[in-house]
């Protein structure tokens, strides 16, 4: 009988023991967590970081490094303004859905250029009155459209020069024109008239891009039509943010690149390849 009460009191002190450890790992990570929370850079200290890198690879001028660390600073903004109203949406439409919903709602929907492709499609055939012959060559110019638009922007984002920003502007351009003419071949004087509206602007709307999303999410966890309302007038308020904050960012890297010489700008360029690799 001794032996039990000992053995027993044995394992008392290990489960103790491993309690005890338990909630000090827990404490530990907690500590960790908060710890890294309040390392974590400002925008000015990262947009300064980013500056001082550059400036030790191409040696700016006080000019350029006080126009550049601006810029940095509103590019740097916008990306933390852009995944906080990803975060911001995500939690307004998980608020109106059930658990079941709730679970199969992972993350945000992605349109690829097919989607986009067809919501234009859709939208022109709405338009225009399409026959059927119309509307398969309709979808299939704009799924080419919107391909090139794709990896344009692609380009964009690694552009590293003045004169690579306008020759890109010049390929922009290039698409547009080229699709105007697919279109001239495919639809009527009238239609084609009637389409000018749309060719101006080839990216679909906060709107379109709001309905497609919520299409998206009630073909994979069906939304009753209060919940329908809801998430789309949250994407259209998304979208419509989003758009504002990418023009800022793509205005703040011309600014950037527009203060390098054609030097400076090559030596940019070469090490972005090099991090690449």
């Amino acid at each position: 009988m001794k032996r039990l009460f000992l053995a027993l009191a044995i394992m008392g002190l290990f489960a103790q023991n491993t309690y005890a450890q338990r909630g000090s790992a827990k404490k530990e990570k907690t500590a960790v967590m908060k710890t890294e929370k309040s390392n974590k850079k400002s925008v000015e200290e990262k947009a300064k970081e980013l500056t001082d890198a550059l400036n030790a690879e191409v040696k700016l001028t006080k000019e350029q490094y006080s126009v550049i660390y601006k810029n940095n600073i509103e590019i740097l903004t916008s990306k933390r303004a852009k995944r906080q109203a990803y975060k911001d949406t995500k939690k307004s439409i998980t608020s109106v859905l059930t658990d079941e919903q709730r679970a199969n709602f992972k993350e945000h929907p992605k349109l690829t250029a097919v989607d986009k492709a067809e919501m234009r499609s859709s939208k022109m055939n709405q338009m225009l009155g399409l026959d059927r012959g119309q509307y398969s060559k309709v979808v299939s110019i704009n799924k080419e459209l919107f391909t090139s638009i794709d990896a344009l922007r692609a380009k964009r984002k690694n552009a590293t020069g003045e004169r690579e920003i306008l020759s890109l502007k010049g390929e922009g351009k290039s698409i547009r024109d080229n699709y105007k003419k697919q279109l001239s071949e495919v639809l009527t004087p009238e239609q084609l008239k009637k389409s000018q509206s749309l060719t101006k602007n080839a990216e679909p709307t906060a709107e379109e891009r709001a309905e497609t999303y919520t299409k998206i999410l009630n073909k994979k966890i069906s939304l009753d039509a209060k919940q329908t309302s809801h998430i789309q007038a949250q994407y259209t308020k998304m979208f419509a943010e989003l758009d504002q904050l990418d023009a800022v960012s793509q205005a703040s890297r011309e600014a950037i690149l527009a203060q390098l010489t054609p030097e400076q700008a090559k030596k940019m360029k070469a090490k972005g390849k090099n991090r690449k690799k």
